[in-house]
């Protein structure tokens, strides 16, 4: 960690955390943003209608800890949550936290001393699922402009689309909200238009961040109607660079398609009836798409993917059922 070089700034951060039927979990994560090494920072619990004990355990911290904000909601989604935290959030630098993650103790102090070291608009670092080996820290700061943000978010994947391990300036933030009609994929459209503000973005290579792995984890779901919304979101970043970023319209058609990709393959696995309405959406599309588009920015990987998805999805679908079958 850098922080043995702290800069002893005194701005305040605002942490904004939606809490949702998560009392289970809730505690270890407030206790890690406690246990902060920087120590000026408002914690914004927004309870979005638990029915569990979760609201119980904010207003406890609440009470021993004039750092932590409580309110309260009727159940309106994760984004309404969010959103709730920025219109109260008095913060000059903005951060955000899933309710059953954990943070590093550096968290917030790493993150603050590269964004203020290199006068950053956002300040980013890796994170780690709960079920992986947390792999050695780098201590290389990186600089990047928009163009070099975006090329190392969609083709080296070093940072991506969620909105937490990540440090961002107010000013960035400003008036962007959370799209309150997308139940997935919302962190990913709001963290692009952050960076359509910024000018500088630093990153480390650094785990601080911790991910909890649930079965009911998007992640870990299965295809349902939930994932129209990743349709949306796919069309959505292909407008973005028409209108913003022309000279980026590969790389973001890129993204577009690799999104399709993982959505056919899913499919292939699961094989629902809601997940066979979106093959027969993307698929065309992929079939469609010109080669050329998709591997200018992608990787050995992903290109045997989309080729396999683009040329021979049949064999892919055999194949993978008759891993299935083995596997049983």
């Amino acid at each position: 960690m850098n922080g043995e070089n702290e800069i002893r700034y005194k701005e305040l951060i605002s942490v904004i955390v939606p809490v949702y039927n998560v009392e289970s979990y809730l505690g270890e994560c407030l206790d890690s943003i406690q246990n902060q090494v920087y120590t000026n920072f408002e914690v914004i619990l927004i309870d979005d209608g638990s029915t569990d004990a979760s609201l119980q355990i904010c207003n406890e911290y609440a009470q021993k800890d004039k750092r932590f904000i409580v309110i309260s909601q009727e159940n309106k989604g994760v984004s309404s949550a969010r959103n709730k935290g920025l219109s109260v959030a008095k913060g000059e630098y903005i951060s955000f936290m899933d309710s059953d993650d954990t943070v590093h103790p550096s968290y917030l102090q790493v993150l603050y001393n590269n964004i203020k070291i290199e006068n950053a608009d956002m300040s980013v670092c890796k994170w780690i699922g709960s079920d992986q080996i947390p792999p050695k820290d780098k201590t290389e700061i990186q600089v990047w402009n928009q163009k070099k943000t975006f090329y190392e978010y969609f083709v080296n994947h070093r940072m991506d689309g969620s909105v937490y391990a990540k440090l961002y300036k107010r000013d960035c933030v400003a008036d962007i909200s959370f799209d309150e009609n997308l139940r997935i994929g919302e962190d990913q459209i709001f963290v692009i238009q952050v960076i359509e503000r910024c000018n500088k973005i630093v990153f480390q290579d650094i785990s601080l961040y911790t991910y909890l792995i649930r079965s009911t984890s998007a992640m870990k779901s299965t295809l349902d109607s939930r994932y129209w919304d990743s349709v949306y979101r796919a069309e959505w970043l292909v407008k973005e660079a028409e209108s913003k970023f022309p000279d980026l319209q590969d790389l973001f058609r890129k993204e577009e398609l690799n999104i399709y990709v993982v959505m056919i393959i899913r499919h292939i696995k699961e094989g629902t009836e809601t997940s066979k309405e979106i093959a027969d959406v993307v698929l065309p599309r992929i079939k469609h798409s010109k080669s050329r588009e998709f591997y200018r920015y992608s990787g050995p990987y992903e290109t045997v993917r989309y080729f396999i998805v683009k040329y021979f999805t049949p064999i892919a679908g055999a194949f993978i059922r008759l891993k299935k079958k083995l596997i049983r």
